[in-house]
C-alpha cells in the first residue's frame, strides 16, 4: 500500500493495518506470543536499525517498554481509537496541505498521521512475521 496523501487514505490505512496487525498476531500460538526473539546473530549484525536488537519480544514491539504484553495488548487497541478520533475532526487540507500548520515545519500533519499509525503498524507486522518465521524454524 502506498503511503496516504489524502484524508480518507490515511484513515483506510490505518484502520486495515490495526486491524492486519491484530490479525497477524491472534494467528500466533501463546507460546510465540510470550517468546524472546531470537533472529540469529548473523541476521542481526547486518542490521542497521536499533530496534532489531532493542526489542526482546512481542510486547516491546507494541509499546517499546517492559509493559506486561495483555496490558500492552489493551493500551495500543484504546490508543489506536482515540488517535483515530484525533484524526477525524481535519480537514483533507488541514491533514495533507504543506505548510498549513508552521508547527509541522516542511512536512504535514498527515504525515504524522500516518507515521503514528498504517507505517507504524506495518513496521510491527515486518518485526512479527520475522519472529514467526526464525521461531517456527527453530522447532523444525
Amino acid at each position: 500500500m502506498s503511503r496516504p496523501t489524502i484524508k480518507a487514505d490515511l484513515i483506510k490505512a490505518a484502520n486495515e493495518q490495526s486491524d492486519n496487525l491484530w490479525k497477524l498476531i491472534d494467528s500466533m500460538t501463546e507460546e510465540e506470543q510470550n517468546a524472546t526473539f531470537n533472529f540469529g546473530d548473523d541476521f542481526l549484525q547486518k542490521q542497521k536499525e536499533a530496534h532489531w536488537t532493542r526489542d526482546k519480544n512481542l510486547r516491546d514491539v507494541l509499546v517499546h517498554l517492559s509493559t506486561p504484553y495483555e496490558q500492552s495488548k489493551k493500551m495500543l487497541q484504546e490508543s489506536h481509537i482515540k488517535v483515530m478520533a484525533m484524526i477525524e475532526p481535519f480537514t483533507n487540507d488541514e491533514l495533507f496541505a504543506k505548510k498549513h500548520f508552521s508547527w509541522t515545519g516542511t512536512s504535514t500533519l498527515g504525515s504524522y498521521c500516518v507515521s503514528a499509525t498504517s507505517s507504524h503498524f506495518d513496521w510491527a507486522m515486518k518485526k512479527i512475521k520475522k519472529h514467526i518465521k526464525s521461531y517456527r524454524g527453530a522447532l523444525d
